[in-house]
């Protein structure tokens, strides 16, 4: 008879060669090993498939994508394909910490209540140096912690994430939060009281770098990303007539963020127009 994973590690890859070899050896490294490594080639045209191929451990499912489906389509058919109750998020260019996977898959053992499990993270950058945390993360462990920030923020590491399978099944990622399919799917389950939770040590490093979605994602403008996952996800709740007083601080944020960048578009103006 087959053994079926626990755990399915979830890892999209789409011209990751760069640190794709560490982040691999990061995953196969984890003290806890009931679980199989699905990793989604979503048309890479680097050295990503070669470098996956290279390693020989026969917990590694590789599956290729026909052409260039985008992040969304591909964890959405990751999902899908998943065999483990379990399902354990990570990105190509991250390390996840030995520990990580054992502690967070005790905790939702032993935890039937919590939908989402997280660690907190270390950021590092293209060299693997560690240069900080990130405050909403540091500052956000219980579940009423998560749900204060949320409205607010995202605070919820997507690649730090173990999460139930039937969960993840039943939301899914929307297509239409491409760069916040992340902090959309947070705001979706934390509406509907699934709870989320996080274990207060540092286990995953987070890669920020120039090509990292975090930064594409937020080139343009810092709240930009922010202001388009609330207002997607608020429209939605809004045509579904399904408001609740999460979703009320939802759009208390919302309004103060755009307020935030029409003063801040005003003055670059008004200082363009002084300098003149």
């Amino acid at each position: 008879m087959m053994h079926v994973p626990n755990v399915t590690v979830l890892m999209p890859v789409y011209n990751g060669e760069k640190y794709l070899n560490e982040a691999i050896q990061s995953i196969l490294d984890q003290t806890y090993t009931d679980f199989e490594f699905l990793i989604i080639n979503d048309g890479s045209t680097d050295r990503s498939v070669e470098i996956i191929r290279s390693f020989r451990d026969p917990r590694i499912r590789l599956v290729h994508n026909d052409d260039n489906l985008g992040l969304i389509a591909t964890l959405n058919k990751g999902v899908q394909l998943a065999k483990g109750r379990y399902i354990a998020r990570m990105d190509a260019d991250d390390i996840s910490l030995p520990e990580r996977f054992a502690k967070e898959a005790e905790w939702l053992d032993s935890r039937p209540s919590v939908s989402v499990v997280s660690v907190k993270a270390l950021l590092i950058n293209a060299n693997g140096s560690v240069h900080g945390e990130w405050l909403a993360d540091r500052l956000t462990t219980t579940w009423s912690d998560i749900c204060r920030r949320l409205p607010k923020e995202n605070c919820i590491v997507h690649p730090g994430v173990m999460a139930r399978k039937e969960i993840l099944a039943k939301y899914g990622y929307d297509p239409k939060q491409k760069n916040v399919e992340d902090y959309d799917l947070w705001l979706r389950m934390a509406s509907d009281g699934c709870r989320i939770e996080k274990i207060d040590e540092q286990l995953l490093k987070y890669r920020v770098h120039p090509d990292s979605v975090t930064i594409l994602s937020k080139r343009t403008s810092p709240l930009k990303a922010v202001i388009h996952a609330k207002y997607t996800y608020l429209r939605n709740k809004i045509r579904s007539k399904q408001l609740n007083s999460f979703d009320l601080k939802i759009l208390a944020y919302l309004i103060k963020d755009i307020f935030y960048t029409m003063l801040i578009s005003l003055r670059i103006v008004n200082l363009s127009r002084n300098s003149k």
